[in-house]
C-alpha cells in the first residue's frame, strides 16, 4: 500500500482497528458522534423562535441576539 499511496497511506494499526470494527458488525464508515462535539439542531421550534425575535426588532443586526440566545453568529439570515 505504501508503494501506491506513499505518505498518504493509512497506518497498519488503523487498518486493524477498522477491520475489528467491521468484524464486530459495524456497517457504516461514518465517524461516531464524539462527546463534546457540537451538534447542529435546526428544528421548526428553533426557526419559529428566531423568526419571532427578528420580527420583534426588525432594525436589529443580529449579533446581540445571537449572543443573548446562545446562537452562532451567522446562523441568522434575513429573509
Amino acid at each position: 500500500m505504501t508503494a501506491v499511496y506513499g505518505e498518504h497511506c493509512i497506518s497498519l494499526s488503523t487498518v486493524k482497528r477498522w477491520s475489528n470494527r467491521f468484524r464486530e458488525g459495524r456497517e457504516c464508515c461514518k465517524d461516531d458522534p464524539r462527546p463534546g462535539q457540537s451538534q447542529l439542531a435546526i428544528t421548526p421550534d428553533t426557526i419559529a423562535h428566531v423568526d419571532e425575535l427578528i420580527r420583534q426588532e426588525r432594525r436589529h443586526r443580529g449579533t446581540g441576539r445571537a449572543c443573548e440566545h446562545h446562537l452562532r453568529f451567522g446562523s441568522q439570515h434575513k429573509s
